[in-house]
Protein backbone atom coordinates (compact mmCIF):
# COMPACT_ATOMS: atom_id res chain seq x y z
CA UNK A 1 0.00 0.00 0.00
CA UNK A 2 2.61 2.56 0.88
CA UNK A 3 4.42 1.55 -2.40
CA UNK A 4 1.87 2.51 -4.34
CA UNK A 5 0.93 5.99 -2.27
CA UNK A 6 4.61 6.72 -3.13
CA UNK A 7 4.57 5.81 -6.47
CA UNK A 8 1.25 7.86 -7.49
CA UNK A 9 3.06 10.49 -5.75
CA UNK A 10 6.71 10.46 -7.54
CA UNK A 11 5.90 8.17 -10.42
CA UNK A 12 7.87 5.29 -11.49
CA UNK A 13 10.99 6.71 -10.22
CA UNK A 14 13.88 3.89 -9.97
CA UNK A 15 13.60 3.21 -5.79
CA UNK A 16 17.70 3.70 -5.87
CA UNK A 17 16.91 7.53 -6.82
CA UNK A 18 17.17 10.07 -4.12
CA UNK A 19 13.65 10.77 -2.50
CA UNK A 20 15.00 14.48 -1.76
CA UNK A 21 17.03 16.21 -4.89
CA UNK A 22 18.49 19.57 -5.56
CA UNK A 23 17.44 21.86 -8.12
CA UNK A 24 19.74 19.94 -10.30
CA UNK A 25 18.01 16.79 -10.03
CA UNK A 26 21.05 15.04 -7.65
CA UNK A 27 20.99 14.07 -3.85
CA UNK A 28 22.08 16.45 -1.03
CA UNK A 29 25.25 15.41 0.63
CA UNK A 30 24.75 14.43 4.13
CA UNK A 31 26.12 17.56 5.79
CA UNK A 32 23.29 19.59 4.24
CA UNK A 33 20.79 17.80 5.46
CA UNK A 34 22.36 18.01 8.65
CA UNK A 35 21.83 21.91 8.50
CA UNK A 36 18.95 21.64 6.95
CA UNK A 37 17.51 19.49 9.80
CA UNK A 38 19.40 21.29 12.60
CA UNK A 39 17.59 24.71 11.34
CA UNK A 40 14.34 23.13 11.21
CA UNK A 41 14.20 22.05 14.76
CA UNK A 42 15.75 26.00 15.39
CA UNK A 43 12.78 27.31 13.79
CA UNK A 44 9.89 24.55 15.48
CA UNK A 45 10.18 26.56 18.88
CA UNK A 46 10.35 22.64 20.16
CA UNK A 47 12.66 22.79 23.33
CA UNK A 48 15.52 20.37 22.92
CA UNK A 49 17.44 19.01 25.56
CA UNK A 50 21.23 18.39 23.95
CA UNK A 51 21.66 17.50 20.51
CA UNK A 52 18.89 16.24 18.22
CA UNK A 53 19.67 13.94 15.01
CA UNK A 54 17.45 13.09 12.28
CA UNK A 55 18.86 9.32 13.67
CA UNK A 56 16.98 10.28 17.07
CA UNK A 57 13.44 10.52 15.40
CA UNK A 58 13.48 6.69 13.86
CA UNK A 59 14.35 6.00 17.63
CA UNK A 60 11.54 7.72 19.14
CA UNK A 61 9.01 6.77 16.09
CA UNK A 62 10.28 2.88 16.93
CA UNK A 63 9.83 3.90 20.79
CA UNK A 64 6.54 5.12 20.62
CA UNK A 65 5.13 2.49 18.23
CA UNK A 66 5.83 -0.22 20.85
CA UNK A 67 5.05 1.76 23.36
CA UNK A 68 0.59 2.52 21.67
CA UNK A 69 1.11 -1.12 21.41
CA UNK A 70 1.82 -1.77 24.59
CA UNK A 71 -1.12 -0.16 25.80
CA UNK A 72 -3.13 -1.65 23.21
CA UNK A 73 -2.26 -4.70 25.24
CA UNK A 74 -1.00 -6.56 22.21
CA UNK A 75 1.75 -9.43 21.94
CA UNK A 76 5.43 -7.21 21.43
CA UNK A 77 6.64 -10.22 20.09
CA UNK A 78 4.25 -10.57 17.52
CA UNK A 79 4.70 -7.20 16.62
CA UNK A 80 8.43 -6.92 16.33
CA UNK A 81 8.49 -8.43 12.57
CA UNK A 82 5.93 -5.64 11.29
CA UNK A 83 7.76 -2.85 12.73
CA UNK A 84 11.25 -4.27 11.34
CA UNK A 85 9.47 -4.15 7.75
CA UNK A 86 8.17 -0.94 8.60
CA UNK A 87 11.27 0.18 9.19
CA UNK A 88 12.96 -1.56 6.14
CA UNK A 89 15.14 -4.11 8.14
CA UNK A 90 16.20 -7.31 7.10
CA UNK A 91 16.33 -8.76 10.26
CA UNK A 92 15.21 -8.08 14.46
CA UNK A 93 18.55 -7.77 15.36
CA UNK A 94 19.01 -4.60 13.64
CA UNK A 95 15.32 -3.11 15.15
CA UNK A 96 16.40 -3.99 18.26
CA UNK A 97 19.26 -1.41 18.44
CA UNK A 98 16.31 0.92 18.59
CA UNK A 99 14.59 -0.34 21.04
CA UNK A 100 15.43 0.54 24.24
CA UNK A 101 13.84 0.65 27.82
CA UNK A 102 12.67 3.85 28.41
CA UNK A 103 10.99 5.76 31.16
CA UNK A 104 7.85 6.00 28.98
CA UNK A 105 7.63 2.46 28.24
CA UNK A 106 8.95 1.21 32.06
CA UNK A 107 6.10 2.91 33.86
CA UNK A 108 3.11 1.59 32.29
CA UNK A 109 4.94 -1.83 32.00
CA UNK A 110 5.76 -1.52 35.58
CA UNK A 111 1.84 -0.64 36.41
CA UNK A 112 0.55 -3.45 34.51
CA UNK A 113 2.98 -5.61 36.59
CA UNK A 114 2.19 -4.30 40.11
CA UNK A 115 -1.69 -5.11 39.31
CA UNK A 116 -1.63 -8.27 38.12
CA UNK A 117 1.48 -9.61 40.67
CA UNK A 118 1.57 -6.65 43.66
CA UNK A 119 -0.18 -8.76 46.06
CA UNK A 120 2.42 -11.69 45.82
CA UNK A 121 5.16 -9.06 47.47
CA UNK A 122 5.01 -8.06 50.93
CA UNK A 123 6.64 -5.61 52.72
CA UNK A 124 9.47 -7.96 53.75
CA UNK A 125 10.37 -8.70 49.96
CA UNK A 126 9.05 -12.34 50.92
CA UNK A 127 5.76 -14.28 49.91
Amino acid sequence: MCKEKITQKIGNRNLCDPFFCTSTGLSYSISALRVAFKQVISRSGIAIEGNIRMHDLRHNAAMLRMLLWYEEGVNLEAKLPILATYMGHKNLLSTQKYLHLTKELLIPIMARYQAKFGHIINDGGMP
